[in-house]
């Protein structure tokens, strides 16, 4: 645990020093009036004066007082190092997923970031702000209660804390055993809170392709199988600190045997034992405080192990380079293969050999049957991944030389999966670029042949389209999609299946529309209809990850056979 909590990049080490002293400090002066308590008794039972019994209420008081200062001062800069130390891991995670590949967001749910970003970071912030400062303290407090009452008798305190070794025994052997079967339960947890978030904002088209009871029934299954985990992790680990307390809390029916034997043979006198049976309530209270502390404390570590793998993964080493030219495409002797965690399958590559060229002015169509690699291609021009071997060349430059800042502002992609803001489509439009007016967003829709069904929505332009835009069709959000890629004013545009969600109008509309912003612009496109392939200057043709052929649409279907025969299937 301790390991975990200073590998958190937010942790100051001094700070978390200071925190530690300050809890054991606490603890130590909740402790020493017990054994001030045991004088006082002594005092009582003999022919003491008042101002003796008086003298050890002052000093009480202020030990006491200086308590009330520690767990101020405990309490004031354990708040404050949490504070700070949260604000900056989610700052932190921001930052680190700025740097991440933009596929790193196909592998992960947003469900699930969105959860570690908040409940994980809730669950480490319960690390910094209550289990160190009760641990240490109540370590603190135990260790100066049992000191004392071993200095006044060592036989009744070891009587006292004689179940406490095998319960720290059982505790630790069981230990691994409980962080694992926590471990399965949390991460079940955490990936049915994002099945229940990617559901509810599926709903409206699972219903309308008429397989919402499907979905729900896909989802009951995993919410049932979160309950029946809940259920064994309860049963099997809830058990522990009910454990660990009733084995040290054995050890009071073996001090009550020794300390009456003790007391009857005038070994001990009423004072002491009394006081020992006093204090053997605090001792055991403050052992189930450690242990119910140490059964919180698995569900923390492993949000901040959560924490700690995304914030270890793989960033991108860009640049600082600038496009100054055109903006020509190269793609030289491509090949990726996707992370897996099978070894085997992590040695096939999804693209292997690809080699183009695509030059500004020019439209190039990307076909292929399922599975080829179309998508994966497009991804690695977006700088979704990085190619395991070989070079994407923008002006001549890496790809990777650029920080997202300058790729991005000359690179846009319209995609099929649309991200919109739940605001107006003017809102979502003028987010493109700054300084853009209305009249450009205008512009730029009358182009991606969306203006005519934005002017004939309820408030045009203003019109709120819901979280994802679920108040448009897939065509419409496509085309915004397009819009705001004429908006940021790309000189590369990449097209992931533009025409799939489109009516036969309106993919004429926008095959006219590209061949027009084509000019001065380099247009790279996945195409699935032949209509949309006739007009384009190249074609590159794959096949199983494998690169075909690449010229017009006209050569490859007197070339080569496969490419026909794609055709007839399609």
């Amino acid at each position: 645990m301790f390991n975990t909590i200073q590998s958190l990049p937010v942790v100051d080490a001094s700070q978390f020093r200071r925190s530690i002293v300050l809890s054991i400090t606490e603890g130590v002066l909740t402790a020493l009036p017990y054994g001030l308590f045991l004088y006082v008794v002594q005092l009582l039972m003999s022919e003491a004066v008042l101002m003796d019994i008086v003298w050890v209420a002052i000093a009480i008081f202020i030990i006491l007082s200086a308590r009330v200062l520690a767990t101020r001062e405990a309490v004031l800069h354990t708040g404050f190092m949490t504070s700070v130390a949260c604000a900056g891991l989610r700052e932190r995670l921001a930052g680190h997923f700025m740097k991440v590949p933009m596929g790193f967001f196909q592998q992960h749910d947003a469900g699930r970031l969105g959860n570690s970003m908040n409940r994980d970071v809730e669950l480490a912030e319960g690390i910094f702000s209550r289990l160190f400062s009760m641990l240490f303290s109540t370590v603190a407090l135990l260790l100066t209660v049992s000191f004392i009452l071993f200095i006044y008798d060592w036989r009744l305190a070891l009587a006292l804390l004689a179940g406490v070794p095998l319960a720290a025994l059982v505790q630790w052997r069981v230990q691994r055993y409980a962080n694992r079967i926590s471990g399965r339960w949390m991460e079940q947890v955490s990936d049915t809170n994002g099945a229940i978030m990617d559901w509810v904002q599926g709903l409206r088209e699972h219903r309308l392709a008429g397989n919402g009871e499907r979905q729900l029934a896909g989802l009951r299954e995993r919410i049932e199988k979160t309950q029946r985990l809940s259920l064994q992790h309860e049963a099997r680990v809830g058990l522990v600190p009910v454990i660990f307390m009733l084995l040290s809390e054995s050890g009071f029916a073996f001090f009550l045997l020794v300390g009456v034997h003790l007391y009857f043979s005038g070994d001990v006198e009423l004072a002491v034992f009394l006081t020992f049976l006093i204090a053997a309530a605090r001792i055991y209270r403050g052992l189930s405080q450690i242990a119910m502390t140490i059964a919180e404390s698995r569900f923390m570590e492993q949000a901040a192990l959560r924490l700690l793998q995304l914030l270890r993964s793989e960033t991108l080493n860009s640049g600082n380079a600038v496009i100054n030219g055109s903006a020509e495409v190269k793609v030289v002797d491509v090949s990726f293969s996707y992370p897996r965690m099978n070894a085997v399958a992590a040695e096939q590559d999804d693209l292997k050999g690809i080699n183009f060229s695509a030059r500004p002015g020019t439209l190039t169509a990307i076909v292929g049957p399922s599975g080829s690699g179309k998508t994966t291609l497009i991804n690695l021009l977006a700088r979704f991944w990085v190619p395991g071997n070989g070079q994407i060349l923008f002006d001549d430059q890496d790809i990777m030389a650029f920080d997202d800042q300058s790729l991005y502002q000359h690179l846009a992609l319209v995609s099929q999966h649309t991200f919109l803001m739940d605001d107006s489509i003017l809102s979502n439009l003028l987010m493109a670029r700054p300084g853009i007016t209305e009249a450009d967003v205008i512009v730029a829709c009358q182009k991606a042949c969306c203006h005519n069904f934005i002017e004939q929505l309820p408030q045009g332009y203003n019109t709120q389209i819901g979280e994802m835009g679920g108040a448009l069709s897939g065509g419409e959000r496509q085309r915004l999609s397009l819009a705001r890629a004429l908006l940021v004013d790309a000189k590369v545009i990449l097209l992931d299946e533009i025409s799939s969600a489109l009516d036969v109008e309106n993919e004429h509309n926008i095959l006219k529309m590209l061949h027009k912003l084509k000019r001065g612009r380099t247009l790279i496109m996945i195409a699935h209809q032949e209509t949309m392939v006739e007009g384009a200057d190249q074609v590159l043709f794959l096949q199983n990850g494998r690169q075909s052929g690449c010229a017009n649409h006209q050569k490859l279907l007197s070339e080569s056979a496969d490419y026909r025969k794609h055709w007839l299937k399609s």
